[in-house]
């Protein structure tokens, strides 16, 4: 979880959410305030949905994917926990070209 909270640190996007979070306004009813209550910083890190927050293109990417196996599985189980846009692509490659899972 440090790696994580850590790569949250230095990543503009989470940063940027985690500054919202902190001086967070009453919600005035907009999608962008639905989908900033989406956000929540949980233990230190910050989650999307109770989902962890990975950075896009970090390379805890491929070590969130190595604890799963399949493409299908993996996408279904690594989702459950942590969250990062195109994530259904980024584990269908990893998988593609893991000599483990095939």
């Amino acid at each position: 979880m440090p790696a994580i909270i850590a790569a949250q640190a230095s990543n503009p996007l989470a940063a940027d959410i985690s500054a919202k979070l902190v001086d967070r306004p009453v919600a005035d009813g907009t999608d962008t305030a639905a989908e900033e209550r989406k956000w929540k910083v949980v233990a230190g890190a910050l989650t999307n949905e109770g989902r962890i927050y990975i950075p896009a293109f970090d390379h805890l990417h491929g070590k969130v994917i190595n604890l799963h196996f399949g493409a299908l599985k993996t996408t279904g189980l690594v989702s459950r926990d942590f969250y990062w846009s195109a994530i259904d692509s980024h584990v269908r490659k990893y998988v593609s070209g893991c000599e483990v899972c095939h």
